[in-house]
């Protein structure tokens, strides 16, 4: 029988094998996500990200018999300027780039997304989006100690609920739930649906921090609370689609 979860997966996942930790070489990456779009849990696969650099290796690798994947998001950095070829890209969907970038306005149906520091201050940060973009964070840092912390990541849902503005995590959630390791402290993507769903139903700050910071034991009442978490969540990056959609299914989730 489906879980609640089922019913929130649908294009969830943004494949980024060509990031680290992975760092799949071009042609590696097209051919798994490829793969992955013919597989079992292919409802749940969303766009190809591809650094704004790499764009034309991408294109060669179609050229030479790959399959282009046939939706694309694009990662730009603060001092690209080459946004012109970007936005001619064939099956482009979205954009990302830093807060800071000067990333203009894309071609319509194609989202921009602005990622957000967790030292920037919250408000301001959020306040600077403009309407129709969406908010980036990642869910990792450099070291274990900048993980973002939960009260940091509930006030960026409930901010962005309060501003109708939709939230794409960068990474840091391939794991199912919060957990605390060898790695350090590793966020959980059910908790992240879960506390989507509070702050989606309004609920505040310290509700959904309660949920991002529940473990394991807690996974029946975590699930009942994923319902309309994608009206605020509409996507996450992972570096394995094959890690992350094999641990849901281990546990009955897909």
């Amino acid at each position: 029988m489906p879980t609640p979860l089922h019913a929130v997966l649908e294009r969830l996942f943004d494949d980024a094998e060509l990031f680290p930790p992975l760092s799949r070489p071009m042609a590696d990456a097209l051919r798994d996500h490829a793969e992955a779009l013919q597989g079992p849990h292919r409802r749940a696969v969303g766009p190809f990200l591809c650094p704004a650099p790499r764009l034309a290796e991408l294109d060669a690798c179609v050229a030479s018999g790959l399959t282009r994947p046939p939706a694309i998001g694009v990662v730009g950095y603060d001092t690209f300027a080459g946004w012109r070829g970007v936005y001619a890209t064939s099956g482009l969907v979205h954009v990302e780039a830093p807060q800071s970038a000067r990333m203009p306005a894309p071609p319509v149906r194609v989202r921009r997304y602005v990622e957000i520091s967790a030292h920037a201050e919250l408000d301001r940060s959020l306040d600077a989006v403009a309407p129709g973009d969406g908010v980036k964070v990642r869910g990792v840092g450099p070291v274990s100690s900048s993980v973002p912390s939960v009260d940091w990541l509930a006030r960026v849902l409930v901010g962005c609920e309060a501003r109708h503005l939709v939230v794409k995590v960068g990474g840091g959630f391939d794991d199912p739930y919060r957990s605390r390791g060898d790695r350090g402290v590793r966020h959980g993507l059910v908790n992240l649906l879960a506390g989507a769903g509070v702050a989606h139903s309004r609920g505040s700050v310290g509700d959904v921090a309660a949920a991002l910071a529940a473990g394991e034991d807690r996974a029946a009442d975590l699930l009942g609370l994923v319902s309309g978490s994608r009206e605020l969540v509409a996507a996450v990056s992972v570096s394995s689609l094959d890690r992350v959609l094999g641990q849901l299914a281990a546990r009955d989730l897909l």
